[in-house]
């Protein structure tokens, strides 16, 4: 697959993945091809942000499945597996608000 392709099948996953707004930039790059940044909108929780926010706080080996956001409801949880200290834990982190704030807490795999 090209780089068209693959430029489609990102944003085509996204869009149809996206629990909220999405906002899409379509610019023409360097060579004349067209480019895409597309952003998720008020009001969702994009899972690569929780993955961060779980890598600074220590854990590794982070996965939160494939969706790419959530939206933020009020008291939904997204349950990710992770290690923290060579020990394999589950991280469940509940949207606290519309804005997409989260608590997050971990808890021993076993």
């Amino acid at each position: 697959m090209g780089w068209q392709g693959a430029a489609e099948a990102d944003l085509h996953r996204l869009v149809r993945q996206g629990p909220g707004e999405v906002t899409v930039k379509l610019t023409k790059d360097e060579s004349g091809g067209v480019a895409f940044d597309a952003v998720l909108g008020d009001g969702v929780v994009a899972t690569a942000k929780l993955v961060a926010e779980l890598g600074r706080q220590g854990f590794t080996e982070v996965d939160c499945g494939s969706q790419a956001a959530y939206p933020s409801d009020a008291g939904l949880q997204i349950i990710c597996s992770v290690t923290k200290e060579d020990s394999r834990q589950f991280v469940v982190a509940t949207v606290q608000d519309g804005s997409g704030r989260l608590k997050i807490e971990a808890y021993p795999a076993s």
